[in-house]
Parts: C-alpha cells; sequence; structure tokens
C-alpha cells in the first residue's frame, strides 16, 4: 500500500508526461496561472488606492462640515407679542 506522498507523486508524474504530450495545453494552464496572479495582484493595489482616496474624502468632508457650522447664521429671535383671537361675527 502506498502512501499519499507516493500517490500524489505518481498523480504528478502523470499530468507532467500528459503535459510534454501536449503543449499548448502546458501554455495554456502557465498563461491562466500568470493571468489570475497578475488580477490579484492588480484587484490588491487597486482596492490600496480605493481606500486611500475614500479616506481623503471622508477627511475633506469633515473639514467642509466644520467650516459650514461656523458659517450658519441664526435665525432672528422671534417677538413675544400675539394678536388676541377674536370670535368670530354670525
Amino acid at each position: 500500500m502506498a502512501g499519499p506522498v507516493e500517490e500524489s507523486a505518481k498523480v504528478a508524474h502523470t499530468l507532467i508526461d500528459s503535459m510534454k504530450s501536449q503543449p499548448m495545453t502546458l501554455a495554456l494552464v502557465i498563461f491562466n496561472l500568470m493571468f489570475a496572479i497578475l488580477v490579484f495582484l492588480g484587484s490588491k493595489d487597486f482596492r490600496a488606492n480605493q481606500l486611500k482616496l475614500m479616506s481623503m474624502m471622508i477627511e475633506l468632508s469633515g473639514k467642509s462640515q466644520d467650516l459650514l457650522a461656523k458659517c450658519i447664521v441664526p435665525p432672528p429671535q422671534r417677538s413675544t407679542f400675539t394678536l388676541p383671537i377674536l370670535p368670530m361675527k354670525e
């Protein structure tokens, strides 16, 4: 009975032999691996730039809110004088 290491070695050897007989398949596998790595690295950089941009926007928004909060003019004071309500004539 062969161990798991020997079995995986047999599978790897069979895979390599089949790739030798079909070089186009080997090229496609290598290309797909390179493409997957490229997409991963690109999305990782894009996400880092997105987070940096979002934090800059939040900081700018906070500064704008602080500036606008200082510019608000309070509404004028309402007078306490009220008109009396007169009964309606019938």
